[in-house]
């Protein structure tokens, strides 16, 4: 899992750039319960990006859902987003199995290389960039698809959303 320190407002741009052919892969995003994502007018604490299902960039905006300013305050705006993969298997999303990981590098976009733990440790089953952004507007993200509320976010996100 990787922590990625972010403000309040601002958004991660996550561009795939290259991803297996031989399973579905998942890049997971979550946040603390005060926090949410918001993609594709969904808001949620935790989702899941299928790569046979999400674009090939997708832009997450992470902002407080509290009125309490000092929940705000306290954190001085910056909240961390976990970030993990994950993948599908015999049709059941997977992660934290075998010798799966994430190998870590740059800064300006972040490179994540994931390993799914299935066959050479090449690290190169889903590798995806991230840029930290600050959005124009709340809608930047209205014409995106392929998100899924992760399972138990659902109901913190109010959505019918198909997981």
């Amino acid at each position: 899992m990787y922590r990625q320190p972010v403000h309040l407002g601002q958004a991660l741009r996550i561009r795939r750039q290259t991803v297996s052919t031989e399973r579905n892969q998942i890049l997971n995003l979550l946040v603390e319960p005060d926090v949410e994502l918001v993609v594709n007018g969904i808001s949620a604490s935790a989702i899941a990006l299928h790569t046979d299902r999400a674009p090939a960039e997708v832009d997450v905006l992470v902002r407080s859902n509290t009125t309490d300013a000092n929940d705000v305050d306290a954190s001085n705006g910056v909240v961390e987003v976990a970030i993990w993969n994950g993948w599908t298997a015999d049709e059941i999303d997977q992660g934290w199995l075998g010798e799966a990981g994430i190998r870590v590098g740059g800064t300006d976009p972040l490179i994540l290389q994931c390993r799914d733990g299935f066959g050479t440790a090449d690290f190169a089953d889903l590798v995806v960039h991230i840029e930290i952004t600050t959005p124009e507007d709340d809608d930047y993200a209205e014409n995106r698809a392929g998100v899924t509320v992760a399972a138990g976010a659902r109901a913190a996100a109010g959505s019918d959303a198909e997981e």
